[in-house]
């Protein structure tokens, strides 16, 4: 490897002035071959020194660190996928049964009023009257607020009973507020520091996304640009896709 690197690097400056010669018209075949000669020696002298131990000895503390933090993080998205995953399979079910029964019974429609101010009493018993929703997910995700596990119940059946009532409400932030409470309560469950819980809280919410929609690389895309659009979280990349596969086919 370390070989490879010095040559690839040495190979780098020779195109470089190889082209540089060129715009010049001071370039000769016997130039090139001597120049690449030479290159290939030096690289070959280098790769040669032996390393010294203390260079052994770091590198064999980063392949243990690296195959550990590997290890942990599958295990959290494992833990992550099927939790999340199996309230997704619940929330899937409860708003297909919900509407089944409403197209039964189109008179429920009547009765809409009366949902929404269920819906209402529990969010004031819930202490949850200022929901920010999805933007409380962003903050979240930038280190500015905590998610409420309460959130996850709560948008659970308020979202169920709008739909059996014949409301209008989406899946998607539904799926989002789902997840990401979920994942936040696990890492905090775990005492994850706050970088891990919110990769905990991106998890959850590719896991949910997936299960849900059945689309697991947009989840897991999804999920690591909505706190920032334009820019990917790239740590939170791996366990966001074992996450995001494991709940779409447990789904």
């Amino acid at each position: 490897t370390f070989c490879f690197n010095i040559a690839l690097d040495e190979t780098l400056l020779f195109i470089y002035l190889l082209a540089y010669s060129k715009a010049y018209s001071s370039f000769s075949t016997k130039s090139l071959v001597i120049s690449v000669i030479s290159l290939l020696g030096s690289s070959f002298t280098l790769a040669s020194i032996p390393p010294s131990m203390n260079t052994i000895k770091h590198n064999l503390k980063n392949a243990g660190i690296t195959t550990w933090t590997f290890f942990r993080w599958t295990i959290l998205s494992v833990i992550t996928s099927f939790v999340v995953g199996g309230v997704g399979i619940l929330f899937v079910k409860g708003l297909s049964l919900a509407n089944t029964f409403r197209n039964a019974h189109s008179h429920m429609i009547l009765a809409l009023p009366l949902a929404g101010l269920l819906i209402v009493f529990l969010y004031k018993i819930s202490n949850f009257e200022n929901d920010r929703g999805t933007n409380l997910i962003i903050s979240t995700l930038h280190g500015e607020s905590q998610i409420p596990f309460r959130m996850a119940p709560l948008i659970f059946i308020s979202t169920i009973t709008t739909h059996l009532f014949g409301g209008s409400a989406g899946r998607e932030g539904a799926a989002l507020q789902l997840g990401g409470s979920i994942g936040n309560q696990i890492g905090r469950c775990l005492r994850l520091n706050d970088d891990d819980i919110r990769i905990m809280v991106m998890c959850g919410m590719s896991a949910a996304f997936s299960a849900i929609f059945g689309t697991p690389l947009a989840a897991v895309i999804f999920a690591m640009e909505v706190g920032s659009i334009g820019i990917l979280h790239y740590a939170a990349f791996v366990p966001c896709m074992f996450a995001s596969l494991i709940a779409s086919t447990f789904a």
